[in-house]
């Protein structure tokens, strides 16, 4: 029997035979490395893309000197460039053309103020107002640093807060707001005794005063013609800070007495529509426009980036003295 079995053993013979020896491969067969690299890239460009898209197609802001053409059909009296804050120096500076008078952006208000000579040159009177279609757009600072370059030309000037609701000239100049705008307004006090110095030459300041309970009724009375009035005998300039346009009347009892209107845009942060309302409003209340002005300016956008190599010059110049 043990024979048998070895016998039937020994013919169970395999079938198989060595064809080529197993050899490792150079390269792993997953994960293919380039394969999903490239992969990867064109999806997140494809995702990348399609939310640039989605983020630029519901951005209704206005970032463009044309855009805010389009939006008002009014002339581009000036662009003032974003001034960024310095943790070094402290807080902003929003007086920037009074402590530094040789930067690029006090050379953009100095246009500003060029551009508005011209653009006014056949306005009868003195009074300019500045207004924005909702507050924080640059309104206080754009007027505030027009002033100073204003006085700093020789023109002696007056600069009004008649934003009686949320003042901020006092704050920018350093005054004290107890008396001013509101109270002459009211019959308390007369203007003369209201108007405060700056330590700018030739630059005064009339205060909004106490906030009254109803700032558009104030505007709207016959004292604040006879202020004006007074102011353009011993000044020869008049600037107004007003209210912003939408969603209140303040402003436009001070567009019908203007002689010229300043709409100020903030690039990146104003909205379309709002601005068209703002424009809407100007045309109804038969304001005297001259322009609009662009604020908060990236310098890296549009032509204005060449301009703004002035930097390096004067920085150049300043090392050189």
């Amino acid at each position: 029997k043990l024979n048998e079995i070895k016998i039937a053993e020994a013919m169970k013979t395999s079938g198989a035979k060595l064809v080529s020896p197993a050899v490792p491969p150079d390269d792993p067969i997953k994960p293919r490395k380039i394969l999903n690299l490239v992969m990867g890239l064109i999806v997140g460009l494809m995702c990348g893309s399609g939310a640039a898209f989605l983020v630029e197609y519901f951005d209704v802001s206005i970032k463009s000197t044309e855009e805010a053409k389009q939006v008002t059909g009014l002339v581009a009296l000036g662009v003032i460039p974003m001034t960024r804050r310095s943790k070094k120096d402290g807080p902003f500076e929003y007086l920037i053309t009074d402590t530094d008078p040789k930067s690029p952006v006090s050379e953009a208000f100095r246009t500003l103020e060029v551009d508005i000579k011209f653009s006014s040159s056949e306005m009868r009177g003195k009074v300019v107002l500045f207004t924005s279609a909702l507050q924080g757009e640059g309104k206080s600072s754009t007027v505030s640093n027009y002033a100073v370059i204003k006085a700093q030309s020789g023109k002696k000037t007056v600069l009004i807060d008649a934003d009686m609701r949320k003042p901020m000239l006092d704050k920018l100049f350093s005054l004290e707001r107890r008396k001013g705008l509101s109270d002459v307004l009211i019959g308390d006090i007369p203007v003369e005794n209201v108007i405060q110095k700056t330590k700018i030459e030739n630059l005064d300041i009339v205060t909004a005063g106490i906030i009254p309970p109803n700032p558009a009724s104030l505007l709207e009375s016959a004292q604040m013609k006879v202020m004006l009035d007074y102011l353009s005998s011993k000044y020869d300039a008049i600037l107004i800070d007003s209210p912003p346009l939408v969603g209140l009347p303040d402003a436009l009892h001070l567009c019908a007495i203007a002689d010229g209107v300043v709409l100020v845009i903030a690039c990146g942060k104003s909205n379309r529509p709002i601005v068209k309302e703002a424009r809407d409003i100007l045309e109804n209340s038969k304001a005297k426009m001259l322009g609009f002005v662009l604020t908060m300016f990236d310098r890296g956008k549009e032509i204005y980036s060449a301009y703004y190599s002035l930097d390096s010059y004067y920085s150049g110049h300043e090392k050189e003295k």
